[in-house]
């Protein structure tokens, strides 16, 4: 819902001037709106910010944040996502594997057989 209501808010101009004054606008927007709405308890974006995915999705993201550090059970799954957070957790994802920069892991796989 986040995709469509910001994809239309971008070219919600073009559309108004690609139509005709007395076409109705596609009425899913405005329930999608609502929706919104009443899940976020928040009223819609304004102005730019009304163009971008983020806009809509941050308020449920940070919702549903606070409700899992509120709700966590164990230290180990409070550790993990306080951890998740972190604004560069995922950096080690874009090391470039290179055997001259050291970042080439190798997995080795091993089976010992034993008679007995």
């Amino acid at each position: 819902m986040p995709c469509f209501l910001s994809s239309y808010n971008s070219v919600e101009f073009l559309i108004s001037d690609l139509l005709p004054q007395n076409i109705q606008v596609e009425p899913s927007v405005k329930i999608a709106a609502e929706h919104w709405i009443i899940r976020n308890n928040l009223k819609t974006p304004k102005g730019f910010n009304r163009n971008s995915q983020k806009t809509w999705e941050e308020p449920h993201i940070n919702y549903l944040s606070q409700y899992l550090l509120l709700n966590s059970t164990t230290d180990e799954d409070l550790a993990r996502l306080k951890s998740s957070t972190i604004q560069k957790t995922g950096s080690w994802l874009e090391a470039l594997p290179s055997t001259q920069l050291g970042t080439l892991l190798k997995v080795l796989f091993t089976l010992l057989l034993t008679a007995g």
